[in-house]
């Protein structure tokens, strides 16, 4: 159990991460060097922008929190929370609660 938790983890902080990377390199240079990125790393570019999306969204004090938790919650979880419903409304309770 303790191993599938720690991969889960592991695969949410990889994510975040390379959004961050790609946060730093778009700031940098433009947001028309991010294809040029994503293709040399080998990521696709609609998967590179959901990346850095959800990076951007998930503040470092949500990501404090989210941390402090104790509650298991994936990168699907963060990038649904990440994306906005009709209205401006979160797409669920459950998505809404992580963000608040």
């Amino acid at each position: 159990m303790q191993e599938g938790w720690t991969l889960v983890v592991r695969g949410r902080t990889n994510r975040l991460e390379l959004g961050d990377k790609l946060l730093a390199v778009t700031a940098a240079s433009g947001e028309g060097v991010l294809e040029q990125f994503c293709d040399e790393i080998g990521l696709g570019v609609r998967s590179g922008r959901d990346y850095r999306h959800v990076a951007r969204m998930c503040t470092p004090p949500l990501r404090a929190k989210i941390a402090a938790g104790g509650v298991l919650i994936n990168y699907s979880i963060l990038r649904e929370g990440a994306r906005l419903g009709p209205g401006g409304c979160r797409s669920t309770r459950a998505v809404a609660s992580c963000w608040t």
